[in-house]
């Protein structure tokens, strides 16, 4: 299967579907193109009239799974502690 990223997309003009302040989740492919054709034709006219800001890039940043914490976010152990 092919390798799937995420863009945060915020909306900064009225775009009908999507309000200012808005914050969207686009799956793209590996390139960063959006699956969905609605997001690809706002990302090309965000080119030339920025209605459209991208926040954060899944390949820049891994977004973690709800609920799950990463290695590094986790508490230390009670032994851990101690030994300091």
């Amino acid at each position: 299967m092919d390798k799937t990223i995420r863009l945060l997309l915020k909306v900064k003009k009225d775009l009908g579907k999507y309000k200012p302040g808005e914050e969207i989740i686009a799956v793209c492919d590996e390139n960063g193109t959006p699956f969905s054709s609605v997001l690809r034709r706002y990302l090309a006219d965000a080119k030339i009239d920025g209605c459209i800001e991208v926040i954060e890039d899944s390949r820049e940043k891994q977004i973690s799974k709800p609920g799950r914490k990463s290695k590094s976010e986790q508490k230390p152990t009670q032994q851990n502690e101690n030994d300091k």
